[in-house]
């Protein structure tokens, strides 16, 4: 009985020898599992800090793509008072000179640094010597 008693208490103390070995894997693989659930949170919480970031980032951009249209807008209508003050300039110059005289054949006088001419005295020497009016006037 004796001896039975040493097997089987033997026995029992090779179990307990197992167990510690599992209680040990168990007590790592819980400390891993501790480390492992630490870092989700830690990386949940990244994830909550990103999302607030790319929320915010959203709305910065909507207010830049508004504030790109309301640009887009303006810049449309410079352009087109842009073509109408041009328009407007073309007819303002059209109409002052509509009733400007043009006079081909006169020489130019003066040097190419002088670049004012006397143009009614140009003009007025040429109705004297050169045109119609003195024909006129010797006929008389």
């Amino acid at each position: 009985m004796a001896r039975d008693m040493a097997t089987k208490l033997h026995a029992i103390l090779a179990k307990l020898s197992k167990l510690d070995s599992i209680e040990a894997t168990l007590n790592a693989m819980s400390n891993k599992l501790a480390k492992v659930e630490s870092e989700v949170s830690k990386l949940k919480e990244d994830v909550r800090n990103t999302e607030t970031k790319v929320e915010q980032m959203d709305g910065g951009l909507k207010w830049i793509n508004d504030e790109e249209q309301q640009v887009q807008i303006k810049i449309k209508e410079l352009d087109l008072a842009k073509e109408e003050l041009h328009t407007k300039q073309l007819y303002a110059e059209a109409y002052s000179r509509r009733e400007n005289l043009k006079f081909f054949g006169l020489e130019e006088r003066g040097s190419s640094t002088d670049t004012k001419e006397d143009t009614r005295g140009i003009l007025f020497d040429f109705i004297e010597n050169h045109s119609w009016h003195r024909k006129r006037c010797h006929e008389n």
